[in-house]
C-alpha cells in the first residue's frame, strides 16, 4: 500500500505542508523535526511519487544520452560505456536520473509520435560521440538544453571534449624522442563521413601529429583505411611492404591499433621490433587486455561526471557561463615503441649470430 504524506504527518503529529518541507529539503521545519518526519518516513516505506514531484518542480527529473547504437548499427563505441557510467554518476548524485536515447530516435521523432521529442519526457539531453551534423541540428531544435559530449558540434559553450590535438602532439613528441626517422597516421574516416566529411577527431589527431613532426623536419604519410572490412587488409599491404624499423605508426583508436597489430602479425611484422606502434587514445578494456600498448591515456569515466556536471549547471544556472573544455590525456610509454636503435640491438642480442 502507498504511504501518503498525509499519513506520515498524523503518525508524527505535524502538518503534511511540514512533512513536505521535511522531505524535499525545504526549509520551514526545525532540524529535529525534519530528521524525527524522515526517520518516520522510512519506518513507513514512504517512496515519493516522481510525477507528483515534475508537477511541483516542472521537471521530469530525466536527462538523455544520445548514443549511436540504432537498429543497423547496435555495437559500435562500446568504450562510451565508461564515460556512460560517469554521467550516470554524476547525475545519479544531483538527483536525475539517465535515459539512453539511440540515434534512431532523433530519426523517428520528426516522422513519428516518439514520446522522447513529442512529450517533454527529458529536461536535458548529452549528445555523446560524433553525429551527423544533419542530426546535431534536429536535437537541438527537439531538446531546448543539450550538453555536446565528444560530438561534432562546437561552441563557446556547453560543449567537452578530449584534446585530440594534444593527443596526436603526444604521440609524435614521443616516437620522435625514440629515434624513428618517419611518421605514419593511419587514418579510418569515422561517423563523421555521413556528413561528408571526416570525423573532428582524426581531423585533430592528424593535426597535432603534423604540427611536432613539421617542427622537427620529419615526413608524416597519411593512410586512409576501413579496418572493419576485408577490404582493408588489402589495404595495408602495400605499408607493409615499405615498413622498416625506423618508422613509427600513429594509429588514432584502440580498435585500430589492435586491428593493425593483428594484420602486421599476419604479413610477418611485430611492433616494436619492425616498427613503432602507438595510439591516441585507449579505454579500460585496453589498460586490462593489452597494457603493454604505447598510447595516450584519457579519464572516460571522469569525462562523463564532467559532462553531467555541465548539464546541472545548465538546468540549475542558466544565467552562469558555462565555457566549453578540452580534457587533457596522459601519456603510457607502453612497450610497443622502443625506437630504431633499440629494436636493432634488441634483433641482434635474441638473433641466430647471438646464440652459443
Amino acid at each position: 500500500m502507498t504511504v501518503t504524506i498525509s499519513q506520515i504527518a498524523a503518525q508524527t503529529r505535524v502538518s503534511p505542508r511540514a512533512v513536505s518541507y521535511a522531505l524535499n529539503g525545504q526549509p520551514g521545519v526545525s532540524e529535529a523535526t525534519r530528521q524525527r518526519i524522515q526517520q518516520t518516513a522510512r519506518e513507513m516505506g514512504y517512496r515519493p511519487n516522481a510525477a507528483a514531484r515534475s508537477m511541483r518542480s516542472a521537471k521530469t527529473g530525466h536527462i538523455g544520452v544520445l548514443v549511436r547504437n540504432d537498429n543497423s548499427d547496435r555495437l559500435t563505441h562500446l568504450m562510451t560505456f565508461e564515460t556512460i557510467l560517469g554521467i550516470n554518476q554524476g547525475l545519479e548524485d544531483a538527483g536525475y536520473v539517465l535515459s539512453l536515447v539511440r540515434i534512431g530516435d532523433v530519426q523517428k521523432g520528426l516522422s513519428s509520435g516518439s514520446r522522447v521529442f513529442t512529450e517533454q519526457v527529458l529536461d536535458g539531453i548529452i549528445v555523446l560521440c560524433e553525429m551527423p551534423d544533419q542530426l546535431d541540428r534536429k536535437v537541438q531544435r527537439l531538446i531546448p538544453n543539450v550538453i555536446w559530449l565528444e560530438s561534432q558540434s562546437w561552441g563557446d559553450q556547453y560543449c567537452l571534449r578530449r584534446d585530440e590535438a594534444e593527443a596526436g602532439r603526444l604521440c609524435a613528441q614521443h616516437m620522435l624522442a625514440l629515434g624513428y626517422r618517419s611518421l605514419v597516421y593511419i587514418n579510418h574516416p569515422g561517423n563523421a563521413s555521413e556528413a561528408d566529411r571526416s570525423a573532428y577527431s582524426a581531423i585533430a589527431r592528424l593535426q597535432g601529429v603534423r604540427e611536432v613532426a613539421d617542427g622537427a623536419g620529419v615526413p608524416v604519410a597519411e593512410v586512409p583505411f576501413v579496418y572493419d572490412k576485408p577490404s582493408g587488409f588489402d589495404q595495408m599491404a602495400k605499408l607493409f611492404s615499405q615498413i622498416t624499423p625506423e618508422v613509427a605508426v600513429v594509429v588514432g583508436q584502440a580498435y585500430h591499433a589492435r586491428w593493425l597489430s593483428h594484420a602486421a602479425s599476419a604479413a610477418g611484422l611485430n611492433p616494436p621490433h619492425d616498427f613503432g606502434l602507438c595510439c591516441c587514445d585507449d579505454g579500460y578494456d585496453v589498460s586490462m587486455m593489452w597494457p603493454g600498448l604505447s598510447r595516450v591515456s584519457f579519464d572516460r569515466y571522469g569525462l562523463g561526471v564532467a559532462a553531467a556536471d555541465m548539464m546541472c549547471q545548465r538546468l540549475d544556472r542558466p544565467d552562469d557561463d558555462c565555457p566549453s573544455q578540452t580534457v587533457a590525456g596522459q601519456w603510457v610509454p607502453g612497450n610497443t615503441a622502443w625506437g630504431p636503435n633499440h629494436a636493432a640491438l634488441s634483433a641482434r642480442l635474441t638473433g641466430p649470430d647471438s646464440r652459443p
